[in-house]
């Protein structure tokens, strides 16, 4: 039999050993392979064509006691995508299918993903609950969701943002700003593309969201929240300022509401008011 030490989840390996789909060193070996691969020994199972997904889906859905859901029916335009962002789905393997009250229902295919769940109720701020589907349907909706995202985000080449000016007062409050040590570089510049993209891609708003362990930036299109980055929470404060100094607000105000413009210009002819 499959040891716990080599295999994650070995009781749903152990029961397809017991029922004919697996031998004990093929077993073994798969997850050696799917280990250097860097992919789950389910996904290798399934890609491998070793198992189908429907085998496997039904197999986890009885060892595991999870519903099970057919992705062919559901219409991926109604997703409550915005939920997650696609670094979360790509990292853990997962899709948003429903909301119902604080209930975020959850679309797996592979156990390790319960161990995303706590990631996924910090980010969502609902209670993530599993449905079982089937590997290939999952990977590729969830393929085709980045495809989409790839398509729509225009990501500007180092070269783009030299070209990005701000009007002479925004000079002016940079000036101003790195005198005050906020002149690094590396944030201006990532500010800079914070800004060029949301206007590229067409984004209503700039969500800046720092917490006590994690620093979130979400565009909002088409009225979702999509996560777009995650810098380390030790530059929080400086991007945030920054960008107060950039607009002309109160760097030390930080419960009141306020109001604040940009003028950038982004090319001899073209001149944008954020």
């Amino acid at each position: 039999m499959v040891t716990t030490n080599n295999l994650q989840f070995n009781s749903l390996i152990n029961n397809l050993i017991k029922n004919g789909f697996l031998t004990s060193s093929d077993a073994q070996k798969y997850y050696q392979e799917a280990q250097q691969k860097g992919v789950s020994l389910i996904h290798y199972l399934v890609t491998q064509k070793i198992i189908d997904s429907t085998t496997i889906a039904s197999k986890i859905s009885l060892e595991f006691g999870l519903p099970f859901f057919d992705l062919d029916v559901v219409d991926l335009d109604n997703l409550p995508k915005e939920k997650l962002s696609i670094e979360l789905m790509n990292k853990h393997h997962v899709l948003p299918l429903h909301i119902r009250g604080t209930i975020l229902y959850i679309a797996i295919s592979d156990p390790r993903s319960f161990q995303g769940f706590d990631e996924i109720k910090f980010n969502s701020r609902l209670n993530p609950e599993p449905i079982l589907v089937e590997e290939h349907k999952l990977a590729k909706v969830i393929k085709s969701i980045v495809a989409v995202a790839e398509n729509t985000r225009t990501d500007f080449l180092d070269s783009d943002l030299d070209t990005l000016s701000l009007s002479n007062e925004e000079d002016r409050a940079i000036d101003t700003a790195n005198k005050n040590n906020l002149d690094d570089v590396p944030i201006v510049r990532f500010v800079n593309k914070i800004l060029v993209d949301a206007i590229q891609i067409g984004a209503s708003d700039i969500h800046l969201e720092p917490y006590e362990k994690v620093f979130r930036i979400r565009y909002r299109t088409d009225g979702m929240l999509h996560q777009i980055s995650s810098p380390s929470v030790s530059v929080a404060n400086r991007i945030i300022s920054l960008i107060k100094v950039m607009s002309k607000m109160d760097i030390t105000e930080r419960r009141v509401p306020q109001d604040g413009r940009i003028k950038m210009v982004l090319s001899d002819v073209t001149q944008l008011e954020v």
